[in-house]
């Protein structure tokens, strides 16, 4: 695996992990608004809890998606690592 296509990796899934957890946030948001002050006690009075909801799939699908892509270059490059050494 090449630079490049490692950050490449990383980046497509950190932003496929942006875009769904935006999504899902949306979706907890909008069918369920009674988990959001289960999740952060300290909301205050009228907030958006959509907006919340979303807010927090957008940031923990960014680190989901890093953490994975992260993950996936380094078991790749791994992979292809030993496969070299092994010839």
């Amino acid at each position: 695996m090449t630079i490049k296509l490692g950050l490449a990796t990383v980046i497509s899934c950190f932003f496929a992990g942006v875009v769904a957890g935006g999504l899902i946030g949306y979706l907890v948001g909008s069918l369920s608004p009674s988990l959001i002050p289960a999740l952060v006690p300290t909301l205050p009075e009228g907030v958006n809890l959509r907006e919340v909801a979303v807010s927090l799939g957008l940031i923990n699908g960014a680190w989901g998606g890093l953490a994975v892509g992260i993950a996936l270059t380094v078991v790749v490059a791994w992979f292809e690592s030993r496969k070299l050494n092994n010839k």
